[in-house]
């Protein structure tokens, strides 16, 4: 059993100080708790990552260095969020109910999430259509290179894009909590062919750090 989850959206430079719980219908839930950093390998938990960030996670995983909770940027229409919407009311009538089962994205235990003052935070639909819409464009991914890569840190702050639609910001103080360097990825495109165009760019800015990682990090 679990309680205290939150339904609401949140920054996306906070994500990573969030533990993270899926339900069957693939809404995400949180709450404080154990930073959220995977650097995990294997099929089940690639399978819950977006389609553009995964060749991303895949490189940065495989040299050991850790990614934050994070997603590519949609561009879904109204009616998709009305599908989310009722979804949603359906999941707090479990929650205040029986419990709705929810699984810790990175652990993959099972939970079944029961509160009876649960009280999900829009009260209408257009007040979550209009949240919704403000932050789903956006694509994130939170990149926490080791203390000890000093050098890899400072060949990635280097090279980092700055250009467009595409941002790289170093956060020193989320960073120190994590025990390493934070870099928030972040990706703000006008359509879904610019947002591919993004990502691939930030495939080759992280495949040309990694690449001189032996004389560089």
């Amino acid at each position: 059993m679990i309680t205290g989850l939150d339904a609401a959206i949140v920054g996306h430079r906070r994500w990573a100080l969030r533990r993270w719980f899926r339900s069957g219908a693939g809404r995400y839930y949180h709450r404080a708790g154990h930073p959220g950093v995977s650097s995990r390998v294997d099929q089940a938990f690639y399978a819950l990552i977006d389609p553009a960030l995964r060749p991303i996670c895949r490189q940065l995983h495989a040299q050991g260095i850790g990614t934050t909770p994070s997603c590519e940027g949609h561009f879904h229409g109204h009616d998709y969020f009305r599908e989310r919407w009722e979804e949603l009311l359906l999941e707090r009538d479990s929650i205040l109910g029986d419990g709705l089962p929810v699984v810790d994205s990175e652990s993959g235990e099972s939970f079944l999430f029961r509160q009876p003052d649960h009280r999900i935070p829009w009260r209408t639909f257009n007040h979550f259509y209009r949240e919704s819409m403000r932050h789903q464009a956006t694509g994130y991914l939170g990149i926490l290179v080791p203390s000890r890569r000093v050098l890899l840190q400072a060949r990635l702050h280097t090279l980092r894009p700055r250009a467009g639609h595409l941002r790289v910001l170093a956060d020193a103080r989320r960073g120190r909590l994590l025990g390493g360097a934070l870099f928030h990825v972040l990706v703000t495109p006008g359509d879904p062919d610019d947002l591919t165009a993004q990502w691939h760019r930030v495939a080759e800015w992280v495949g040309h750090a990694l690449a001189g990682r032996h004389s560089a990090g």
